[in-house]
């Protein structure tokens, strides 16, 4: 998971829930904010491909042994294409979840 590095509004709903996420923590920065939404953009994206493989799989013998490990990240305000240069701070390509 990737975010942009757009400054989170103190006091949003967003900013409240992302400093909730880290543990009621005041004096996060906007770096440190942007990587727990990145880490949770990632942890929904997980959430969403075991539902599917659950459902996929379950009750179908050809898959009974088949494992599934997810490994979710968040990687904050990298950059999530080293090939593109001219990202900006409010780039929409910067908050994406990369699944490999």
């Amino acid at each position: 998971g990737y975010a942009d590095a757009q400054q989170i509004a103190a006091g949003s709903a967003l900013d409240s829930t992302l400093r909730v996420s880290m543990g009621g923590i005041d004096s996060a920065s906007s770096k440190e904010l942007n990587k727990e939404l990145s880490r949770l953009r990632a942890n929904s994206v997980t959430e969403v491909l075991s539902n599917v493989f659950v459902q996929k799989t379950k009750d179908n013998n050809v898959y009974e042994k088949l494992k599934a490990e997810y490994l979710p990240q968040g990687r904050g305000e990298q950059f999530p294409n080293a090939k593109i240069k001219d990202y900006k701070d409010d780039d929409e390509r910067r908050r994406v979840v990369l699944v490999y």
